[in-house]
């Protein structure tokens, strides 16, 4: 398996646990009970996998190694994603220690975005990248290395 095949499937993994969290945001709009530690449970998720594992193999062993072969466009819109994604965590994480503490707030609400505003951000930059820049990166992978 190439770098580029195991970041190809590790967003497909996030966009499994996206496809989780659209399910919640769902549920949540229709006034339906969701459990709150489930709620945590994919704030962990996207911050420990999708982000620090995921994404910091992205910006430490990736784009250092596009920006060396000329290629800059792409990283500084990744980048700006990868910042955004953060807020989305962390504005859920910090919704949800105020319902665990008794606070009231929207139920439907994660932060400053609802879960359905996260998932669909979200699924739509991991779409991007599964479907057009990890091709591209497994294939411009053979062609320099000789590899696959």
């Amino acid at each position: 398996m190439t770098p580029g095949q195991q970041l190809k499937e590790e967003h497909e993994g996030i966009l499994l646990m996206l496809d989780i969290l659209g399910k919640a945001s769902e549920k949540l709009k229709r006034k339906e009970k969701v459990d709150i530690t489930h709620l945590g449970q994919m704030a962990e998720f996207f911050k420990i996998f999708a982000d620090r594992c995921h994404h910091g193999k992205e910006e430490g062993l990736l784009f250092p190694e596009l920006e060396k072969a000329g290629i800059h466009g792409p990283i500084g819109v990744m980048l700006a994603e990868h910042v955004q994604g953060r807020g989305f965590i962390q504005g859920m994480k910090e919704t949800l220690a105020g319902l665990k503490k008794g606070d009231t707030i929207d139920p439907g609400c994660i932060g400053f975005k609802t879960p359905g505003d996260i998932s669909s951000c979200s699924r739509s930059t991991s779409g991007k990248k599964t479907t057009f820049f990890f091709p591209w990166v497994i294939e411009s992978s053979k062609k320099k290395f000789g590899i696959g």
